[in-house]
């Protein structure tokens, strides 16, 4: 949930700035640039635990791989 709150806080931190910006844009600008990096360092960890849990899970069953599901 906080991801997706940083995401949408991203986007709308976005949405049409102006062309030079000041003031109260360059705040918002610097806030974005952070909300942004923020997203992809949690988005990195998460992809990372993931893959450390498949690697477990596969282990666990002796190396098989469990079935890819298709949606």
């Amino acid at each position: 949930m906080e991801l997706e709150g940083i995401a949408v806080t991203a986007d709308e931190a976005v949405t049409m700035p102006p062309p030079f910006p000041s003031g109260k844009h360059k705040r918002t600008l610097r806030r974005l640039y952070t909300l942004v990096g923020k997203t992809a360092s949690r988005a990195s960890e998460a992809l990372e635990r993931s893959e450390d849990m498949l690697a477990q899970i596969a282990a666990a069953r002796g190396g098989k791989r469990a079935p890819v599901r298709r949606r």
